[in-house]
């Protein structure tokens, strides 16, 4: 697949400006993060150690449901982010999420909708997060679940040292969703803190 080289550039941020705000003012992406990914995706285990290194609160909940999402957001002190990372979706009946459980196919791309219906209804922003694994086979190509989070993110995360796809150069082309691309996971805070100083327009 051709990808576009970042080459010195360690962050880049695609910015413009949100549409449709509503009267209730601007989305902000901020902490508690609540974080979970699709199928064997270990991106929000990731995410969670490195906050923790920086003290940024941060929870990985592998088998976050949507039900769960809804009650947690009604606590004091719920999440105030929702990240969703990416991670293979592999043809078949059944397969195992990080050796937790089994769930179908159907089942998974249900959740992962369901969880960002529940935060957009909320006004809670989604961001996407992709960490490349580079060469990946039909068992661990994350491409369903691409499509899955990406279009409805509000602010995307790609973590590689190769450079951009096809399908983030789209993204980055159409500039209608803050992109912000590193080279390396351990500057994932570097990536969120940028995201925490920006106001987006209304969650859709």
């Amino acid at each position: 697949m051709k990808r576009k080289i970042v080459s010195s550039i360690i962050l880049v941020i695609l910015v413009l400006s949100a549409t449709t705000a509503l009267s209730s003012g601007p989305v902000q992406i901020k902490p508690p993060i609540l974080a979970t990914a699709v199928g064997d995706g270990e991106g929000s285990v990731i995410l969670n150690l490195v906050c923790g290194w920086k003290g940024i609160e941060c929870e990985s909940v592998l088998d976050l449901t949507p039900a769960a999402l809804e009650e947690r957001l009604g606590e004091i002190d719920g999440p105030g982010t929702l990240v969703v990372a990416t991670g293979a979706i592999v043809e078949g009946d059944l397969y195992t999420i990080c050796n937790i459980e089994k769930m179908s196919i159907e089942k998974e791309s249900s959740r992962i909708e369901g969880l960002i219906a529940v935060a957009k209804s909320n006004r809670i922003p989604v961001i996407g997060l992709h960490i490349d694994r580079g060469i990946t086979s039909p068992d661990t190509d994350p491409g369903k679940s691409l499509d899955l989070i990406m279009p409805h993110a509000d602010a995307i995360i790609l973590v590689t040292h190769i450079g951009m796809d096809e399908y983030f150069e789209k993204i980055a082309t159409a500039g209608t969703i803050p992109l912000i691309v590193i080279d390396n996971s351990d500057k994932l805070i570097e990536a969120l803190e940028a995201l925490f100083s920006m106001n987006l327009g209304e969650c859709e």
